[in-house]
């Protein structure tokens, strides 16, 4: 491929040497498992568009500014989630909390409200640039599996995956969506796969919902890679001991392939 970004190493080789380091750190069972929603997708940007389009709609019958009732929106989203950190089923409910907290009666508004969350489901949702140069490197291992770990419906995870022909054949360990009703657990992944927690790596963004329920399953900290896309000052979380922090997946299959472990 030729492609090559600041300050990381080439793509030419890189599977190889990907998978030499994963098979020294794992063994030759190892599976990599990686977030999709943040991680591959720009799910949050398509939220935060559908989320102003209803402030759009709330903010001159409520007589406030946009900005304010975009703010007031996601604290209502916040106050529904749970361990959830990127689930659009939470959404509607929001809206509708908004709207009763504002003394709303405009029926119509509020349908067009429920309808710019719920078309989240069919809007294309692209891929990070760095996750794009990271698909053919993944793809190419062959020892290693990788899977897909989200919290979301199978059907709009397979929607997702549809709208990038042939992503699916990345995850050779398959694509796993947790049950949106349920906390997200690491668990019943490593079971579903037939590894133990010393065997995979775990790439995620939400600290919550990736970072520490790898750590809870066992998964050593040295084998957990957390995006910090929103470039949190470490200093104001607390990582467990030996997180990896990088700013895409990009980066992580970088930090992997020359040799996290040394």
């Amino acid at each position: 491929m030729g492609m090559k970004t600041e300050g990381l190493i080439k793509v030419e080789g890189l599977s190889l040497g990907l998978e030499q380091s994963l098979e020294k750190q794992l063994g030759s069972a190892g599976v990599v498992i990686t977030d999709l929603d943040d991680v591959w997708f720009r799910t949050s940007e398509v939220y935060e568009r559908r989320m102003s389009e209803v402030a759009q709609v709330f903010a001159p019958m409520a007589g406030k500014e946009t900005e304010q009732v975009f703010d007031d929106l996601l604290s209502a989203i916040l106050a529904r989630r749970s361990v959830m950190e990127v689930n659009p089923l939470i959404m509607p409910a929001a809206v509708a909390d908004l709207y009763r907290r504002y003394g709303l009666e405009d029926k119509m508004a509020l349908a067009m409200a429920y309808g710019s969350i719920l078309e989240i489901f069919d809007d294309f949702l692209p891929l990070y640039a760095e996750a794009e140069m990271s698909w053919p490197v993944l793809k190419g291992l062959r020892g290693i599996r990788v899977a897909a770990w989200t919290h979301a419906d199978t059907d709009w995870t397979g929607r997702k995956m549809m709208m990038h022909l042939g992503l699916e054949r990345v995850f050779s360990g398959g694509v796993y969506a947790v049950d949106v009703d349920k906390p997200k657990e690491c668990g019943s992944v490593l079971s579903s796969l037939g590894v133990g927690p010393n065997e995979v790596v775990v790439v995620g963004d939400s600290l919550r919902s990736d970072v520490l329920t790898a750590v809870e399953a066992g998964v050593p900290g040295e084998n957990i890679f957390w995006i910090n896309a929103k470039s949190v000052p470490v200093g104001e979380v607390e990582l467990p001991d030996g997180v990896r922090v990088v700013a895409n997946l990009w980066e992580a299959v970088n930090v992997m392939a020359m040799g996290w472990s040394r």
